[in-house]
């Protein structure tokens, strides 16, 4: 990231921030409520247009949508599945043809791999779309607030996994 800067209806988020991010590293981005880290990584993620400044992946600013969602495993703090899909399905749909045994077990979704995503609790949507993103094996993963949702045992098991 580069001098990267976002107003949204006349007011400045943030202004000019810098980072360098290499793989291996973790970056936890901390702030007041409304202080704009949501909109950071919707800048991040593509999902938004900064007021000014570049995001550079690979030390290029202008990458393609499919370019970018192979590199990027993004997590909104918004969970918007609103249409009665299974989870197999679901992420089935990371990887087709590929055999699912694995994600379900390491991520504890046997038992609700064949109901609807419509009908799950918000934790279970959650870890179901973490999953996902785990499964697709992006370089980089944006979450934000992936444990908003999860008890403690499941917030454990997720770091266990995104640790690996």
């Amino acid at each position: 990231m580069n001098n990267l800067s976002l107003e949204r209806g006349g007011r400045k988020l943030f202004e000019r921030i810098s980072f360098h991010v290499s793989g291996g590293q973790v970056l936890q981005i901390k702030g007041a409520n409304g202080s704009g880290k949501s909109s950071l990584l919707q800048v991040l993620a593509g999902d938004l247009k900064p007021t000014s400044g570049e995001v550079l992946i690979d030390g290029k600013s202008n990458i393609d949508l499919f370019t970018l969602t192979r590199k990027l495993g993004y997590l909104p703090q918004e969970i918007a599945i609103d249409f009665p899909i299974s989870v197999f399905d679901f992420l089935q749909m990371a990887k087709p043809k590929v055999d699912l045994g694995l994600i379900l077990t390491r991520f504890k979704l046997e038992e609700i791999k064949d109901k609807k995503i419509t009908e799950l609790s918000s934790g279970q949507i959650q870890r179901v779309q973490i999953a996902q993103i785990v499964f697709q094996d992006p370089e980089i993963y944006l979450l934000d607030e992936p444990f908003s949702a999860q008890d403690q045992e499941h917030i454990q098991l997720i770091l266990r996994i995104l640790s690996e």
